[in-house]
């Protein structure tokens, strides 16, 4: 009998900002179900058939997001850029630099997958942290700008 793996595929969003004070903060959402049930995650998941990794955390992110109020016009691909992938499994965050620091807070979508979002400072984050979260904030906190 032979076995098969599939590697998970998915991706997520990163969205980052700076406050009024040009403090750089990350949208984080605490997760309602698994995987990583009561974590704080990004925006993210799995791909669909014939999907890139990009495309897939524009969706993902836009599902997850969609009640959003003040939300900006969505990035289309070529404004968001790669900031880690994972190599034991397909899983890219790509990052957006949200220009409007005044963003109002998500309100929680239908398919009921996070009970919870927050701007966090990089350096005041909530935990426990999704896993790959904190690979994303390490390369985030060291590309300031």
């Amino acid at each position: 009998m032979k076995l098969y793996v599939t590697k998970y595929r998915g991706a997520g969003l990163a969205l980052v900002t700076k406050d009024k004070k040009g403090i750089q903060r990350v949208l984080l959402g605490r997760r309602l179900i698994g995987p990583g049930k009561h974590t704080w995650s990004f925006p993210g998941g799995k791909r669909h058939a014939g999907e890139t990794a990009a495309s897939n955390a524009l969706r993902e992110a836009n599902e997850e997001l969609e009640l959003w109020n003040g939300a900006p016009a969505w990035p289309g691909v070529a404004a968001i850029q790669e900031i880690c992938s994972c190599p034991f499994y397909d899983w890219t965050t790509y990052c957006w630099k949200v220009e409007n620091p005044s963003l109002r807070m998500p309100q929680q979508g239908r398919d009921l997958e996070f009970e919870a979002w927050g701007w966090f400072e990089l350096n005041h984050l909530p935990y426990p942290l999704h896993y790959g979260v904190g690979p994303v904030i390490r390369r985030l906190r060291h590309r300031q700008d």
